[in-house]
């Protein structure tokens, strides 16, 4: 939920989570009781023993009170606490917002790649390639996006491995090119989807890696064009896939 949630959203879950946490829950309690902020960190020291400086603790405190908005600054500059009762609500509407989207993505993505496609494609590569579609259409994220796809496809090649009859995977193979090219040695990749496979290790990796020494250790930028298309061609990859097994040889 955290990955999908916006900046704002995000400081709401974090805010549910931090009034769980007991030393902040007893330094706010402090700050509400009417003490200062370094003798309300004080006693969270003392209380459950951290060995960080009073204002090391109070710093930390307060900093994440405030970005959460579960602090914040009076106009003679003096910290307050905030009490929230719907915080609870409001972190369940936001979880339902993230769950309509998902849901909505993922039924895309199985419209995409077709019906024999859908019912192999399950959980962590169908994780990924929702993850990685909404890191494009909601977050403008493409670098994230064409990396959390090339997760859903490394994935999707594992588990066409452990497909029956289960391939015998050796030690050395690890890297999504490694398994395309295992599955294709296999005869579980043509040669055109593998080449389509390889195409994607390339993006994947250039938006992993921080530096290419071809470009004197420069980082590629990833565009949201390049990304788009990228999620169209694993999606295309993996409706043919299924579709040759069939005897339909389309890509």
């Amino acid at each position: 939920m955290l990955a999908q949630a916006t900046p704002p959203q995000k400081a709401v879950i974090l805010r549910f989570h931090l009034e769980a946490f007991r030393p902040y829950a007893l330094f706010r309690d402090r700050l509400v009781a009417g003490e200062t902020p370094e003798s309300a960190a004080r006693q969270v020291g003392v209380k459950y023993g951290l060995a960080a400086d009073t204002h090391e603790i109070e710093r930390a405190l307060k900093d994440f009170g405030a970005y959460c908005k579960g602090l914040s600054y009076s106009e003679d500059q003096t910290l307050r606490a905030h009490v929230n009762t719907e915080l609870l609500a409001e972190l369940l509407a936001i979880h339902q917002e993230v769950l309509d989207d998902r849901a909505a993505v993922q039924a895309h993505i199985l419209d995409r790649v077709g019906p024999d496609a859908a019912g192999f494609l399950s959980g962590p590569a169908m994780d990924s390639l929702v993850d990685g579609y909404l890191s494009l259409i909601k977050d403008r994220d493409p670098r994230a996006s064409v990396f959390h796809l090339g997760n859903a496809i490394e994935q999707f090649l594992k588990d066409l491995a452990d497909r029956e009859p289960a391939l015998t995977v050796p030690k050395k193979v690890k890297t999504m090119g490694q398994y395309a090219q295992l599955l294709k040695d296999s005869e579980r990749l043509r040669s055109k989807q593998y080449q389509i496979v390889m195409a994607l290790v390339g993006l994947r990796n250039a938006a992993d890696h921080q530096g290419d020494g071809e470009i004197d250790n420069n980082q590629w930028t990833i565009q949201e064009e390049t990304a788009k298309a990228a999620h169209h061609l694993a999606w295309s990859f993996v409706r043919s896939w299924f579709k040759t097994d069939a005897g339909d040889h389309s890509l």
